[in-house]
């Protein structure tokens, strides 16, 4: 009988081991901004939703599914962009990061902030106003 305990004992130490471990390497490259607006960028221009949600804030997922919503009432097929977003310029102020890239021959920007440890994209209602 104890020897099934200690069983089920060690078993829940390897367990939790496991688990701790995975969490600790974490391979999702959060720690970058840069890369987690790249990711982001490459899942929109690929019309991947579900996959952009993974990088964004609660209310940025919201707005994403609305767009969705949007886009399959319209039933216009918009085109996938071919090649990656690349990022062309990246600010870090505090929990707060702008990350800058090309698009159609324009600077466009990617807001994001750090949540829990990790970079979210964070897009607001709002266009900001040119300079």
């Amino acid at each position: 009988m104890i020897f099934n305990k200690i069983k089920v004992f060690y078993l829940l130490i390897i367990t939790l081991f496991i688990i701790t471990s995975c969490s600790v390497f974490d391979k999702s490259k959060s720690k970058k901004p840069e890369v987690v607006a790249q990711l982001f960028l490459n899942c929109m221009n690929k019309h991947d939703y579900e996959k952009a949600k993974k990088y964004c804030t609660a209310n940025t997922q919201k707005m994403i599914e609305m767009m969705d919503q949007l886009i399959a009432i319209s039933g216009k097929e918009f085109p996938i962009v071919e090649g990656e977003a690349k990022i062309t310029k990246t600010v870090v102020e505090g929990e707060k990061a702008i990350c800058y890239y090309n698009s159609m021959n324009k600077e466009m920007q990617v807001n994001l902030v750090k949540e829990y440890g990790k970079w979210l994209v964070d897009m607001k209602k709002e266009i900001p106003a040119k300079k």
